[in-house]
């Protein structure tokens, strides 16, 4: 008696253990290319390309793979990824520049002192380059006169000569001087001509952000100062420090060594 109690308990047990186990078996589903149905788990290699669901006991969707991507998929989100970081990093630069923008002008009269400074600058580099242009030019014509003098023959000692090899150097030298020289004398004035459309854009979007026209969109900034935000610290533009407020980031306009109207931004601290 005890023995097929015994053996009733067992056959229970694996009952009950195989059904746990078919319960608990994975049951996949997918549909092929073709639209055939596949289930099992393993799926077939059919099924590869294709989305697969996880079915429970009860036949519900417990899960839902997506299909893996094509490579031309694949290519198509890399180049999204790229395309909204972009853009995300032309607004964060925008939005930056509208609080230099802000932070850094107080008064309209403040972009033309500015303008005028940088302006200043490229017209004095200007009045030297073309000061140097005209002594070229003179010398150009002295050596000129010197090559005709040899060319014509204009006395015993020169007909039938060739032209000093120095001349001929200083020449060709000087000539090339004074291409150089209005390259870079037309080089400034569209510079200028840069600098002042550069500036009454900066004013007309000042206005257009002191006046509401377009919303300032505020943002945290990571002060690498001991002060605390909104205390007086200094900045530095054109190596010259200026008084202002920590935690502020305020517009730059620098000119570089060849006299070009450079912009950056710098940080309170």
């Amino acid at each position: 008696m005890k023995w097929k109690l015994r053996i009733t308990h067992l056959a229970l047990a694996v009952g009950f253990s195989a059904l746990a186990c078919q319960a608990s078996a994975q049951i996949m589903k997918c549909v092929d290319d073709k639209g055939v149905t596949h289930y099992g788990n393993p799926l077939p290699p059919q099924c590869a390309k294709s989305e697969i669901k996880e079915l429970s006991g009860q036949g519900t969707i417990k899960k839902t793979m997506d299909r893996p991507l094509t490579p031309e998929e694949i290519k198509a989100r890399e180049e999204e990824f790229i395309r909204t970081k972009d853009e995300r990093r032309k607004q964060e630069d925008i939005e930056r520049r509208d609080r230099a923008l802000v932070a850094t002008y107080g008064a309209e009269k403040e972009f033309d002192v500015s303008r005028d400074k940088a302006l200043d600058v490229i017209g004095a580099r200007q009045k030297t380059a073309e000061t140097r242009l005209k002594e070229l030019e003179e010398a150009m014509k002295k050596f000129n006169a010197e090559m005709e003098f040899y060319k014509d023959g204009k006395s015993k000692s020169s007909k039938g000569k060739d032209p000093p090899p120095a001349l001929i150097q200083d020449t060709q030298r000087t000539k090339k001087d004074i291409e150089n020289t209005k390259e870079s004398i037309q080089r400034m004035e569209e510079e200028k001509k840069n600098i002042h459309a550069q500036f009454e854009a900066d004013k007309q979007r000042w206005r257009d952000l002191k006046s509401g026209k377009v919303v300032l969109k505020l943002k945290d900034q990571v002060v690498k100062s001991t002060r605390k935000a909104g205390e007086i610290g200094k900045a530095v533009c054109n190596n010259v420090e200026h008084l202002c407020y920590v935690g502020n980031i305020y517009y730059c306009r620098e000119i570089d060594g060849n006299g070009r109207l450079r912009a950056r931004y710098v940080d309170c601290q």
